[in-house]
């Protein structure tokens, strides 16, 4: 365990990304972000003392503490965070870190999991910028590979989170204008004879 937050993140840029929970979610975050992006720096939070011992044993920027705690990030060193990634199991943990975090750090950009989409409008109104569902992930990781264009599932889930951010929101499109968002994302993709 480390003995202190300073200890476990050495020198920490006031604007590192912000990882809430080193779970299953949380650790695939992490790699993503060390794939996608090398030289970003990050740190990662979570109060499992056995997932901060892994992510110590595979050398993660990790720190044994409440992510959700304002007070607690500012000690490792982060005043202005680069972005906010929430990514607990339940649903009222990433409620309430994400209204924490929002409320502590307005101008970062926040964003959460959620496991169903009848959490998104909660999850909005508790200042979340963008909120990934489980459900959208895995329908449209699917739906791709079933039409046979597994290069679009990207297109399709954007598609399918603009529209449950709208519905969340209170804002209703028609079908004639999801079908057209969807079609000007995919264009050329012979998907206009499945719709």
């Amino acid at each position: 365990m480390a003995a202190s937050v300073e200890a476990a993140t050495g020198s920490v840029a006031a604007d590192a990304l912000v990882v809430c929970g080193y779970g299953e979610v949380g650790q695939a975050v992490c790699e993503a972000i060390a794939v996608g992006a090398p030289t970003a720096q990050f740190v990662v939070f979570d109060l499992n003392p056995v997932r901060v011992a892994l992510g110590q044993q595979l050398g993660a920027p990790i720190v044994y503490g409440d992510g959700s705690s304002p007070s607690l990030l500012r000690r490792a060193g982060i005043t202005a965070p680069g972005a906010i990634v929430v990514t607990y199991a339940g649903a009222e943990r990433c409620f309430a870190a994400t209204q924490k975090l929002k409320s502590a750090f307005p101008a970062s950009p926040l964003y959460t999991r959620a496991r169903l989409k009848s959490e998104l409008a909660e999850l909005y109104r508790a200042g979340a910028d963008q909120v990934i569902t489980e459900t959208t992930e895995t329908a449209a990781g699917l739906a791709a590979f079933a039409l046979q264009a597994p290069e679009t599932a990207v297109t399709l889930r954007d598609t399918l989170q603009r529209r449950q951010q709208r519905a969340a929101q209170g804002v209703q499109g028609g079908v004639a204008e999801i079908r057209a968002e969807i079609l000007g994302g995919m264009a050329g993709g012979g998907w206009e004879q499945l719709l």
